[in-house]
């Protein structure tokens, strides 16, 4: 019985042939090597070229690689030069310092039949981590054919879907996975949060929805505007017409809301379609919300508040809180304060105190506005007496207008 040793060819047979039957060696007068047929090596091979048809080996180093047949390494291919061919070399494959020019297959059943790296389907590429703890997928797809990026043993990773022709779908497995866009200097410019509100996720410019107060969260980090430019936290523009080319378009808006569509399960206090938190104070007019140009239109009622009670003084100063205030005490009002109010704003009193003299036309600050009774002359207000007043222009200066309630 046979046993296996260690073959060597002899330089004298340069020229001649080793066996006629397959697997044929036959070895030129210059000492190279042609291997007709296929030649099966358990051990290793070492060469500096080797043109091969098809070959099963344990492992491979040599210079240059050309395969026109099918290679399959069950350990390390090493090339120093290029992998050239047209065919599947399947294996753990170490390439150098040149490209790879044939087809390269992973391991697997069923490689595909086309392109420069051919991997078979439900198989991947793999990358070790830096701390060399965990191996990464880098890049794979499955059966259902859905790309996979970055999945690993702690990591489920993202998956790309193209569902249709026309829909492509990311992180189809539904897992809680986020998605973040960095700025130049912001790291959280855009931040989707996959886990938040039980699973449903929520969205964040500017910076990351962890309040789990809103399913859409606008809020830049600190930032500096051109020099004398306007400026919105959001601003809508609509610089380019929207053509409304037949028919009647029932409504039509740069901004449309609906109300917030609430199963309230528990209480809610306070439930607007529209909430505004507060009002800035560093402007030289300031306000909730400015209305520029245009009629603003109200179907429903408006509901305003009843700001709190001020103490009658010479110099009225009313809040911010309302348009309707209380006057408590009996100290005779000469002017009323006009910061915070513009002309055409109105404001009602109801004298809660009494008697209460108002004065007719006396003369103002630059801050103050005179209050301007008319013929009668200055106001008497007994108690429960309420009456109204509107900020008007009076040349240089404006003035606040009796504009009607109860007279003493």
């Amino acid at each position: 019985m046979a046993t296996e040793r260690d073959t060597r060819i002899p330089h004298d047979l340069s020229g001649g042939s080793l066996g006629n039957t397959d697997p044929k060696w036959i070895i030129d007068q210059y000492g190279n090597a042609r291997f007709d047929g296929s030649v099966r090596i358990e051990g290793d091979l070492t060469c500096d070229d080797i043109t091969i048809d098809d070959i099963t080996i344990d492992s491979l180093t040599c210079v240059t690689l050309t395969v026109t047949g099918n290679a399959t390494v069950g350990g390390t291919l090493g090339v120093t030069g290029a992998i050239t061919g047209s065919s599947t070399i399947q294996g753990t494959v170490v390439t150098g310092t040149t490209s790879v020019v044939a087809p390269l297959g992973a391991f697997g059943t069923t490689p595909a039949t086309t392109g420069t790296i051919r991997i078979p389907n439900n198989a991947g590429i793999f990358g070790r981590n830096a701390a060399n703890d965990d191996d990464a997928t880098l890049l794979s797809w499955t059966t259902s054919n859905v790309i996979q990026l970055g999945a690993s043993s702690v990591n489920a990773g993202v998956d790309i879907e193209a569902t249709t022709a026309s829909s492509i779908v990311l992180n189809n497995a539904g897992s809680d996975v986020d998605v973040r866009v960095e700025s130049d200097t912001n790291a959280n410019h855009f931040v989707s949060d996959a886990g938040i509100f039980s699973g449903v996720g929520g969205f964040g410019f500017g910076s990351t929805n962890a309040g789990n107060n809103a399913y859409l969260s606008v809020d830049s980090p600190a930032l500096s505007i051109p020099t004398n430019q306007p400026f919105a936290r959001t601003w809508l523009f609509s610089s380019n017409a929207v053509t409304v080319p037949s028919g009647t378009a029932a409504t039509f808006a740069t901004l449309a809301i609906r109300e917030p569509n609430i199963t309230a399960t528990g209480t809610v206090s306070d439930a607007y379609t529209v909430y505004i938190n507060d009002a800035p104070t560093e402007g030289t007019r300031n306000g909730a919300l400015w209305v520029a140009s245009g009629a603003a239109r109200f179907d429903g009622r408006v509901a305003e508040a009843n700001g709190a009670d001020v103490a009658s003084a010479n110099t009225l100063t009313l809040g911010n809180d309302g348009n309707t205030f209380n006057i408590t005490g009996n100290t005779q009002i000469n002017l009323i304060t006009t910061t915070g109010w513009a002309v055409g704003n109105w404001v009602t009193l109801c004298f809660k105190g009494g008697p209460i003299t108002v004065a007719n036309n006396q003369a103002p600050g630059a801050t103050t506005a005179a209050i301007v009774m008319g013929s009668n002359g200055s106001y008497v207000a007994d108690t429960n007496y309420v009456a109204t007043f509107v900020l008007t222009s009076n040349g240089a200066s404006p003035v606040w207008r009796f504009a009607g309630g109860t007279r003493g």
